[in-house]
């Protein structure tokens, strides 16, 4: 089996000094002569022990002996829990024996105790490739959500009606903390002509002490990627999801649509655009169906090692013979991602602007709604900070809606502390 990081680990192994006695080990390593580089290193045992255990592994592992590999390395990861090179090495034997469980493990340990930013990119690029490669993927988010507005109430006390003004009874915004979490699990098909095929169920549910405000989401999707070119993608999907909240029925919605990505420059400043259909039937509602068109594209502005900038917009329509459910709308926004440099810590923030009109007037109202909002959000992650491929975030958002209906009214401040994958 071709170990695909095998350049990236022999150029760690030979920055160690040259000394005199592991130059010929050192040099047939380097120049692939892997069983002069074996031979070599059973000559310096006793001298750099170490040294000889790490060229040992690698060469047995270049020459198809993976089990012999991982008899000689893993009593190092066992005498050196945190010594990276040798977990990469453990790893990549592991691998070439099919035990990819086991494998990605070790991979996801060599990831915690990296400590440099070249190592850190060579342990989440092999675990990209295994994920890219499984038959099945999971992913998972656990997070505390406070946030200043439960139930997005509004803070007008008052509201026009068709016959004057009225109270709205629940005019003060209501703060809580929720408790957030989502998981979604998918099955993997690799054709031969390189697509990937991946049928999957997802789950999402936020809880409040108030039950009133709980919501939930239950998914299920089809999948399908051009998987051939890695500078353009072409992804397709179809989807239903069912959601409740206050813990009753809400809605289910039916799906299909699509995405695309091109790479404009070498550096890959990418052009993508995404598509979607959707009809999505309200529960306990006289005109409970409407039909949705979205549409939108990203462009990115700026890529840089540091930093990069994207801007992106979408355009959205919905029509239904129910009026609350018949809308224009469009948006359009930038965002940010910041690395400040010789530091793990990934800074993104984002601004939005968004616009939505309805096409009739509401019965009980005397106008047509209209709303403006302004959407900004900060996050932050260190990946450095993880443990078997999990990491901890902070989110923060913070929504600015203004509508020609006083009930539409709404600011809110929100933040999602927790964990999530690390890549």
């Amino acid at each position: 089996m071709k170990i695909v990081f095998s350049a990236a680990l022999a150029a760690l192994l030979l920055t160690a000094p040259a000394f005199a006695d592991l130059k010929t080990a050192q040099d047939a390593l380097k120049t692939g002569n892997f069983p002069l580089a074996l031979n070599e290193a059973q000559k310096i045992k006793r001298s750099h022990p170490v040294d000889a255990a790490l060229i040992t592994a690698r060469s047995l592992i270049e020459l198809g002996r993976p089990q012999d590999a991982e008899r000689v390395i893993r009593p190092l990861v066992d005498q050196v829990p945190k010594f990276f090179s040798a977990r990469m090495l453990l790893g990549a034997a592991l691998m070439a024996q099919d035990k990819t469980v086991e494998a990605e493990i070790q991979y996801r340990r060599a990831l915690d105790v990296a400590q440099q930013p070249r190592e850190e990119n060579m342990a989440r690029s092999v675990l990209r490739n295994i994920q890219s490669r499984r038959s099945f993927t999971l992913n998972g988010m656990f997070s505390l959500a406070p946030s200043t507005n439960v139930g997005n109430n509004t803070n007008n006390e008052t509201v026009t009606l068709t016959y004057g003004e009225a109270e709205i009874m629940s005019s003060k915004a209501n703060s809580g903390i929720g408790v957030l979490g989502s998981l979604t699990i998918d099955r993997n098909f690799y054709r031969k002509d390189g697509y990937k095929v991946s049928v999957g169920v997802g789950a999402f549910e936020k809880r409040y002490k108030d039950t009133a405000y709980n919501l939930g989401a239950r998914s299920f999707n089809i999948r399908l990627k051009d998987t051939r070119n890695v500078r353009s993608k072409v992804d397709l999907f179809a989807t239903y999801s069912s959601i409740d909240f206050g813990n009753e029925a809400y809605s289910d919605t039916i799906s299909v649509g699509g995405s695309t990505q091109y790479c404009l420059k070498r550096d890959c400043r990418a052009l993508r655009t995404n598509f979607k259909l959707d009809k999505m039937t309200l529960a306990d509602a006289t005109n409970p169906d409407s039909y949705g068109v979205q549409a939108g594209m990203s462009l990115d502005l700026l890529k840089g090692k540091s930093f990069s900038l994207a801007m992106n917009s979408t355009l959205e329509k919905r029509r239904s013979d129910n009026v609350n459910l018949a809308y224009k709308g469009a948006s359009a926004g930038l965002r940010g991602v910041y690395i400040p440099n010789g530091t793990s810590l990934i800074l993104t923030g984002g601004i939005k602007r968004s616009l939505k009109k309805w096409d009739d007037i509401a019965p009980l109202f005397t106008t047509k709604r209209f709303d403006q909002s302004w959407e900004v959000s900060l996050s932050a992650r260190n990946p450095k900070l993880s443990y078997l491929g999990y990491t901890p975030f902070i989110d923060y958002s913070f929504t600015q809606k203004s509508s020609t209906i006083e009930f539409y009214d709404m600011q809110s401040h929100d933040v999602m502390i927790g964990i999530t994958n690390a890549f």
